[in-house]
């Protein structure tokens, strides 16, 4: 996205094909379509992935704005924080795709932060890989939680070796829905060491090497 600051001119705009064409947004930011009039001045932008969806804010002479759609000229922006921002300059924004952290830096009011609330979509997002994740804590003692996460439905095994490759516990061997799981290992009468965990799921194998201290 591009902004661009002076008055009378379209402020926003914004390409989905690497620059080659552009598309203006401003939508209801300008007063008019060729942006004069009595729009407020643009400042800063952010795109944020986050919560199941994308939300574009914009920094501007009275405020904050943002939107879910990117419509051309006729995207909606709203106002955000009108009664702790309130009508300032926004002059420059930062953000956190991580966890959905927004972070406001006004002239003449300090700075604020927010937090971009996570939708149902999110929640119900499918691991795109299976995968054998670090256990915690590790080295360990008296027990360390193993985490697994699975593309899809299906039998997984979680079993622990000794380095010589023989089994010392089966912690799992049953269906698991897709998604992340945990398994806990209390070891009973081995030995300190070394050990190997190892994810049999979905035709994939994979091993971490753990290390109990008694």
């Amino acid at each position: 996205m591009v902004v661009f600051s002076n008055y009378s001119v379209v402020s926003l705009f914004t390409t989905a094909n690497g620059g080659t064409t552009w598309t203006a947004v401003a939508g209801n930011l300008e007063q008019f379509a060729n942006g004069t009039g009595n729009g407020p001045s643009c400042r800063a932008a952010v795109i944020v992935p986050y919560g199941g969806s994308t939300t574009t804010f914009v920094g501007t002479s009275t405020g904050l704005y943002s939107t879910q759609t990117l419509n051309g000229a006729s995207t909606v922006w709203s106002q955000e924080g009108a009664s702790t921002i309130g009508n300032v300059v926004v002059a420059s924004l930062a953000a956190r795709r991580l966890d959905g952290t927004v972070v406001v830096g006004t002239h003449g009011r300090g700075a604020f932060s927010g937090t971009i609330p996570a939708t149902a979509v999110e929640e119900q997002v499918v691991p795109v890989q299976t995968a054998l994740l670090p256990n915690y804590p590790n080295p360990f003692n008296p027990s360390t939680t193993i985490r697994f996460r699975l593309s899809r439905s299906g039998p997984a095994t979680v079993a622990v070796y000794s380095i010589q490759g023989e089994r010392v516990a089966t912690l799992l061997s049953e269906v698991r829905e897709a998604g992340e799981h945990q398994v806990v290992w209390e070891p009973r009468g081995v030995a300190s060491g070394t050990y190997v965990c190892r994810l049999d799921a979905g035709g994939v194998a994979q091993s971490r090497k753990i290390l109990y201290v008694r």
